[in-house]
């Protein structure tokens, strides 16, 4: 039994050893893909492509969590991202808000890690739920699902109460960030 569970061991670890690297790649390429699609940008599928439009078009602005987006041309502040983290009902909701040059309208959400009820919470994902978004200004409230109507409010789910509220926290919290960060400018 012993010697099963060394070698078992030995196999695993030299997995992760062995990969390590690429997990390290693979998680950065989903960042940028969800920086570039809260920025509101069309997001290419190839890799390569993403890395260069990531390259080209995103920048540090030398805080943490928050990415300026540059227009294509000329290179000026099209808008930023914010990276947040909030809580839902099984744990942590980390995504990217994306707000455009005013700072006052969001121009869409990614989800980093959510780790919410398959079919209820987890709806999160779904892209009925990260347009609602789109063009918002917050703060926003949270109305039931199907009831939205106005500029500063969003459906929650069914049947997730708390991942929603967890949203609605989550976003709210960017929105006060970008404008605290606005008016320090």
């Amino acid at each position: 039994m012993l010697a099963i569970t060394v070698v078992v061991v030995a196999a695993v670890s030299g997995a992760y050893l062995l990969t390590a690297d690429r997990i390290r790649s693979n998680e950065m390429l989903f960042l940028k893909r969800a920086v570039l699609k809260a920025a509101g940008l069309a997001v290419p599928a190839e890799a390569a492509a993403v890395e260069a439009m990531y390259s080209a078009r995103v920048r540090d602005a030398g805080v943490a969590d928050r990415f300026e987006i540059l227009a294509e041309q000329d290179g000026v502040v099209t808008g930023t991202v914010l990276r947040q983290s909030g809580m839902g009902l099984w744990g942590a909701i980390r995504a990217v808000v994306g707000f455009d040059a005013g700072g006052g309208r969001l121009t869409g959400i990614e989800f980093l890690e959510q780790s919410e009820t398959p079919g209820l919470g987890a709806r999160i994902e779904e892209p009925w739920f990260k347009e609602q978004f789109k063009g918002k200004k917050g703060p926003l409230d949270l109305v039931p699902e199907g009831a939205q109507d106005g500029e500063n409010q969003f459906d929650a789910i069914t049947g997730a109460t708390i991942t929603s509220k967890g949203v609605r926290d989550l976003v709210n919290a960017c929105v006060k960030r970008q404008a605290a960060d606005s008016n320090a400018r």
